[in-house]
């Protein structure tokens, strides 16, 4: 990866509450340029009568290298 190279780094979470308490922090060898951009979907199905609900909630940051290298 070359300096000042763009990447993305998505956490996707699934189930029936939102999270609310998220958080992440890239390492040293990183610089944090984005995010987090907060995505939300809401599922919800009846089958049989019974109603499932499913959340998926995405977390997206972008980054650069600080310094050239293979991570």
């Amino acid at each position: 990866m070359a300096v000042d190279e763009q990447f993305n780094v998505t956490f996707i979470i699934e189930g029936e509450n939102n999270p609310t308490d998220f958080t992440w922090s890239p390492s040293k060898d990183f610089q944090l340029l984005w995010g987090p951009q907060q995505g939300r979907s809401t599922s919800i199905s009846i089958v049989n009568g019974k109603r499932s609900k499913s959340v998926q909630t995405t977390y997206t940051y972008v980054l650069t290298a600080v310094k050239e290298g293979k991570y």
